[in-house]
Formats: structure tokens, C-alpha cells, sequence
């Protein structure tokens, strides 16, 4: 018997729904499916049974589910401590993918608290694409990650976040490999152009931004390790943030997105993980807003 199959069954008891139940852990109906009969061949008993009217349970599992589920909530934070106790000196985080080989000041900082005297944590710091880092945060691959605020505002309820970064937005492009100027007159300057974004959300975004200058783009996805051949190479812009362009330096292009909204990303964590060290990052989460100064000051000093 495992504690991955009592939380299933519990999840499973709860709503006596097996669909409903894998949507809320996260996992296939199948999987959800051989746990519960792994479970069952383990105690040699039914635990629910399937009817006109849906799933109900066995006369055992209904005992089961009653002796078991008053313990439910102590039972898992008990299991989250004795958990983080064994894994406190591991720390799996990430921060995306980095382009153009950096971090940003302020991810860098949350690093040296993590590497510090108080917390001392080993990292584990895994590049990973947008897109994936939620569904590995849920499924407790991942320890800590920045996520956009919006996809954490809609899970507040497994997770505990605050603001880290806010960026504005520019079109990155090479005027030698696309033929825009250096210095455009409009974002219709780029109407022959190639557009590229991360996240479907920016692509749709910069899509509708197109269209009120009148014309319809051409807009793509990317990769992070597609960016630079893809601006250089093949003439393409890409929409990326403020500090992504003084990295890099003069080695690229840009036009300032004055109408699309500011990036703001989360450091994100859920809210049943009890590392000792999250708890640290949270206590100096004070120590992370930046003092007001632009972004070129926070790379010039270092932070």
C-alpha cells in the first residue's frame, strides 16, 4: 500500500467520480484505474463498484473510506513534513529557458538566498519550456518556478506565489536579415515579418495588437534555442522582455511595444510543499522587489 494509492482513493471517495477525481490530481482515468485495483488486490477486497447510477462504494470501502478520511488533511501534512524533512537539502527550481544564456538579476538573487548561509540548499536547476513548468509544478517534479501571474492567478488554490519580474515588451529582430529599419515608424513597419512568441496567450495578444495597425501577422511559436538563429538568420521578430535586450547588448534590434501589457511573472510554489527552504524565500521575499531603478541599474549593479 502506497500513499500515492490512499490519496487516489481518497480523491475517488470524495466525489465517487473517477473522472473528476484525475482532473484534480492531475493524472489519466487510467492510471487513476490501476492504483485503485492495485490497491484492492493488496487488501483483497472490492472498494467501489459501478452501477446505473455511477460509482458507489462496497460495504469494505465504505468502512475504509469512513475510518480513513477524518485523518485525511494531518494525514498528508504529516506525510508533507516527514517528506520535506528527508529532501531539505534539495531544492529542484527553474526558471524557464534562459535566453541568450542568462538569468535575470532578480532570479539570480533568489539563487544566492537559496545557496546562502541560512538556507544552504543543494539546487537542482532544470530548463524547461513555459509551457511545461506548470504541469510539473502540479505533478511535484518541480520545487519552485517562475510562472506567468496569470496561469497562477487561476490556481490559487494549490499555489503560493508572489511577483518577481515585470517587463516591458519589444519586438527583437536583426534590421540587416529582416529589412526593417533600426528605428521603425510603426509596428506596420513589420507587417511583412515573421513574428514569433513563446506562449499562445503573447501570439494571440500580439496577433489582436496587429490588427488594430492594420494588417494580420504572421505568427508563429518558438523554441528558446530557435531565437537567435531565427532573428539573425531567418529575418524574424520576436517578442521578448526588456532585460532580454540589455543582455544582449547591441546585438540585436528592437522596437518597443508601448500598447501591449507588461510581463509580470510569479515565483510559484505549491502550497502543500513544506520545504524548509521555501519557507526561507518566503520570509525574505522583501529582499526581491527591486528599489526603484530601471533595469539597466539592476544589471549595472549586479542584483
Amino acid at each position: 500500500m502506497t500513499i500515492t494509492q490512499l490519496e487516489y482513493f481518497l480523491q475517488i471517495g470524495e466525489r465517487l467520480n473517477v473522472s473528476k477525481a484525475a482532473q484534480e490530481l492531475f493524472v489519466s482515468q487510467s492510471v487513476l484505474s490501476r492504483q485503485i485495483a492495485s490497491l484492492e488486490r493488496e487488501l483483497g477486497v472490492e472498494l467501489f463498484v459501478r452501477g446505473r447510477r455511477g460509482l458507489s462504494f462496497t460495504p469494505a470501502g465504505q468502512i475504509f473510506y469512513s475510518a480513513l478520511k477524518p485523518q485525511a488533511r494531518e494525514f498528508k501534512t504529516l506525510l508533507s513534513r516527514i517528506s520535506s524533512l528527508g529532501n531539505a537539502g534539495e531544492l529542484r527550481v527553474s526558471f524557464g529557458l534562459p535566453s541568450f544564456g542568462t538569468l535575470q538579476p532578480k532570479q539570480k538573487l533568489v539563487i544566492d538566498i537559496l545557496r546562502g548561509p541560512e538556507c544552504g540548499a543543494a539546487l537542482s536547476i532544470v530548463s524547461k519550456g513555459p509551457e511545461e513548468l506548470f504541469s510539473m509544478l502540479m505533478d511535484r517534479e518541480l520545487d519552485l518556478v517562475t510562472l506567468p501571474q496569470a496561469g497562477a492567478e487561476e490556481n490559487r488554490e494549490q499555489l503560493a506565489f508572489f511577483p518577481l519580474t515585470e517587463s516591458q515588451m519589444y519586438l527583437i529582430y536583426s534590421s540587416e536579415a529582416s529589412g526593417v529599419k533600426p528605428e521603425p515608424d510603426s509596428l506596420r513597419d513589420f507587417s511583412d515579418v515573421t513574428l514569433t512568441a513563446y506562449l499562445p496567450r503573447q501570439r494571440e495578444m500580439l496577433t489582436e495588437l496587429c490588427r488594430k495597425n492594420g494588417f494580420v501577422p504572421k505568427c508563429e511559436p518558438i523554441r528558446d534555442e530557435e531565437i537567435v538563429s531565427s532573428i539573425t538568420i531567418q529575418g524574424k521578430a520576436f517578442l521578448g522582455p526588456e532585460w532580454m535586450i540589455l543582455r544582449a547588448g547591441h546585438m540585436y534590434d528592437s522596437y518597443l511595444l508601448a500598447d501591449y501589457p507588461k510581463e509580470v511573472d510569479v515565483l510559484a510554489w505549491r502550497k502543500d510543499n513544506l520545504n524548509p527552504a521555501i519557507s526561507i524565500i518566503e520570509a525574505k521575499r522583501s529582499l526581491l522587489r527591486l528599489p526603484e531603478q530601471t533595469q539597466e541599474d539592476a544589471w549595472a549593479t549586479g542584483i
